[in-house]
C-alpha cells in the first residue's frame, strides 16, 4: 500500500499540495523561501555556537595559564620552606648531639 511504500511526512506535503489553495509554483516557492530561512537561521546559530566556544577557549586557556603559574609559585615557595626545614632540623639535630656528647664527656670525667 501506499502507506508502507511513502513515508508519512511525504506523504503529508503531498496531500497539502494537492489541496493546498496556492499553486504549486507559488507553494513551491513558499517552500524554498522557508527553507532559505531555515537554513540560514541554522546556520547563524551554528556560527553564534562556535564563537562561544572559541571565547570560552580562550578564557579557560587563560585561567589555566594563571592556575598553573599559581601552582608553580606555590611549589616553589613549599620547595622554599621545605628546604628552610630541613636546615633548622639538622642544625637542632647537630646542637642537640654536641650538647649529648658534651654531657657524656662531663658524666664520664
Amino acid at each position: 500500500t501506499v502507506h508502507e511504500i511513502v513515508p508519512r511526512p511525504i506523504r503529508t506535503i503531498i496531500i497539502g499540495m494537492i489541496i493546498a489553495p496556492e499553486k504549486g509554483e507559488d507553494l513551491r516557492a513558499g517552500i524554498k523561501t522557508s527553507t532559505g530561512d531555515l537554513t540560514r537561521k541554522l546556520n547563524d546559530l551554528l556560527s553564534k555556537g562556535k564563537e562561544k566556544y572559541d571565547e570560552l577557549r580562550l578564557v579557560i586557556g587563560e585561567e589555566g595559564s594563571e592556575l598553573k603559574h599559581d601552582a608553580q609559585g606555590l611549589a616553589a615557595e613549599a620547595g622554599k620552606a621545605n628546604k628552610e626545614f630541613v636546615s633548622k632540623a639538622e642544625a637542632a639535630y647537630n646542637d642537640f648531639s654536641h650538647e649529648a656528647n658534651n654531657a657524656y664527656k662531663k658524666a664520664k670525667s
